[in-house]
């Protein structure tokens, strides 16, 4: 649910019908203190 500035700053710059990938996802599992290592680059595409 967080992005870094870099991350806003890019998300404000690109254009309907953008492609945007984000990577170096830190994900945690809700109920253990256990950080998961590899979490897969998403594409989106942004509509509006």
């Amino acid at each position: 649910n967080k992005l870094d500035s870099r991350a806003k700053g890019a998300l404000s710059k690109a254009k309907r019908g953008s492609d945007v990938q984000i990577f170096e996802i830190e994900a945690k599992a809700s109920g253990i203190s256990v950080i998961l290592k590899k979490v897969s680059p998403v594409f989106v595409e942004l509509t509006n």
